[in-house]
């Protein structure tokens, strides 16, 4: 099972720390922290963007997660190398 990171997000929407959870890929994103209740929001880690099976997926349809108006950031496609290539 994926291991997913979360911002943890304080009442101002200040990022306080990070979360880790293993989840299905089919769960929905959690919200709230389970203990404390603290707002969260699911981020793309580097792990994530590059545990692909290395074929390139296409960035501009979104496929490597990144959404196709950040696809040329970080000196090119997905942040470098391609889908399957991880963040630069």
């Amino acid at each position: 099972m994926p291991v997913y990171e979360y911002e943890i997000l304080g009442p101002d929407g200040s990022v306080k720390g990070v979360y880790e959870v293993e989840q299905k890929m089919s769960d929905p994103p959690l919200t709230a922290h389970p203990v404390t209740g603290a707002q969260l929001r699911r981020i793309l880690s580097s792990t994530f963007a590059s545990a692909s099976s290395g074929a390139d997926l296409g960035c501009a349809s979104g496929g490597c997660g990144v959404p196709s108006s950040n696809c040329e950031i970080a000196g090119g496609p997905c942040g470098g190398g391609g889908c399957g290539g991880g963040w630069n």
